[in-house]
Parts: C-alpha cells; structure tokens; sequence
C-alpha cells in the first residue's frame, strides 16, 4: 500500500509537465485544461471515506490521505506557476471541505447503492454517475478559478465566453479522466464500484 504515494507524486508531476509544456498547443482562446486540479478532484471525489455523512465517524487517515493529496497537487500548481508558494495548497484545502460538505448533506446517496460500470448494466448508472461528478466538479473549478481571480489577478477576470471555455474543457478532460479511473479501479472479480462505501 505504501507504493500508492510514490506513484500518484510521479502521476502529480508527469501531469504537470504535461500541463505546462503539451497543452498549450492545444490551447483554445489560450485556456489549458487544468490537470493536476483534476486529478486531485478525482483522488479526493473517488475516496471513499469522503461520502460519510456528519452523523458517521471520519478516521483520522482520512484526514490525512486527503492533505497529501492537497500538499502535493497544491505544491505542483505553486511550482509550475506564477503563484506564490501555498497559496494554491490553501485554495484546495478550501475545495477539499467544500466537496465533503457538498457530498455529506447536499447530494445524500444510501451507502449500499453502488454505481457499476458502463459494460455491465447499461447507460442510465453511467450517465448518473457522469451528472453527479459534473455538477460536484464544475462548483468545485468555479470555486478555485473564483479564488484565483479575487485573491491574485482580481483585475484580469477572464470575459464570460473564455470562462465557459475554460469550465467545458476541464469538464471533458476530467469526464475522460473519470472513466479511465473507474476502468482502472474496477477489477474484473469486483463487479460493482465502491464508490459510496
């Protein structure tokens, strides 16, 4: 288990260098997709100690787990930017509670029902599973872009069509990147994803 940090650091630095050496020549109206904030939604979206309500306990692993992912994609976005160092490890502690307050009371989903895979009961839990990370997903970017915007270059906000552009990139990357993460994380011998156990 302990190999799981070592990979997902080199998963965190091979995305950031693809990020800001690849991507832009894929730019669209100078919008790069943000691949490390994807990751680190997936990572923390995908935990599975994330979906407990207030009423049921967190383990203290949870906690931690959760600030690695924070100090390392934070990290990764303060070295490969113009940012000062922390500023984007402390806008992820913000998404981070704000997506365990999100999935805890607003978005409440019973433990026992499960999402499988597209193969294997069809499109109906697919596309619920796609519009539930979607919305969770783009009120997360909103927020972090917003954050960037107020607190770093308050008066270059970007007109609404670059902003809707930038939200529909990041979305389809991260749609993308959500399926290869349940491919990934579904083995053959488990049938069903345990994404709210």
């Amino acid at each position: 288990m302990w190999l799981k940090y070592p990979i997902i650091i080199v998963l965190f630095f091979l995305l950031a260098l693809l990020q800001i050496s690849f991507l832009p020549y894929f730019a669209i109206t100078g919008v790069v997709p943000n691949l490390v904030f994807v990751l680190f939604f997936i990572l923390i979206f995908f935990n599975p100690n994330i979906h407990k309500n207030s009423t049921q306990q967190s383990g203290i692993n949870e906690y931690y787990e959760a600030f690695f992912y924070i100090i390392i994609a934070g990290g990764m976005l303060d070295i490969f930017s113009a940012l000062n160092f922390g500023t984007s490890i402390l806008f992820l502690c913000v998404i981070y509670f704000l997506i365990r307050i999100i999935t805890s009371y607003f978005l409440k989903i019973p433990a026992e029902e499960t999402l499988k895979m597209p193969g294997e009961i069809g499109k109906t839990k697919t596309v619920h599973l796609l519009v539930y990370v979607s919305v969770i997903f783009l009120i997360s970017l909103i927020v972090y872009d917003l954050l960037e915007y107020v607190f770093l270059d308050f008066p270059h906000f970007p007109s609404r069509p670059v902003f809707f552009i930038q939200l529909s990139y990041n979305l389809a990357l991260a749609m993308v990147m959500v399926m290869i993460y349940q491919g990934i994380t579904n083995h053959p011998k488990k049938k069903q994803l345990t994404l709210f156990r």
